[in-house]
């Protein structure tokens, strides 16, 4: 199995591990399946850490059943499933974020007033997260 590469190719994985555990529900495992059960939801865990899905991974109990497993493969599949908005922002999305043009996005970033955006080839983006909590942060004239 190679590691998936998106979270498209994570989605594919995920759902042919879940379609196997379902097939498993039925049949109790003997200890070493236990084992790899465990495994299996360990690294579906970690999986979903790279594509962004560390807020899915609470403080979990140990999988020791496959309807356990069941449980949380299912949570991280709908989670896989779900359509996420960007988390990366364009000047203009920024700029109709706070209501201003692009030229004072940029005006704004060049007095520091905004977080610093990130280069992704070429291109300049705001991080989602950063913009909402200057928002928040704000006082009520950019509300």
């Amino acid at each position: 199995m190679q590691t998936p590469k998106s979270k498209a190719a994570y989605r594919r994985w995920l759902r042919q591990q879940f379609d196997i555990l379902e097939a498993l529900d039925s049949i109790e495992p003997d200890f070493y399946d236990m084992l790899d059960i465990a495994a299996l939801v360990g690294q579906a865990c970690r999986y979903a850490c790279r594509f962004g899905g560390g807020d899915m991974i609470g403080t979990e109990q140990p999988t020791v059943t496959p309807l356990q497993a069941l449980a949380v493969l299912g949570r991280l599949l709908a989670w896989a499933e779900q359509s996420n908005p960007p988390d990366l922002l364009s000047v203009r999305d920024v700029a109709a974020k706070l209501g201003a043009s692009s030229r004072s996005v940029w005006r704004m970033l060049s007095a520091g007033e905004i977080p610093q955006p990130i280069k992704i080839r070429g291109k300049t983006k705001w991080r989602a997260v950063e913009i909402e909590a200057m928002i928040e942060l704000s006082p009520s004239t950019m509300r």
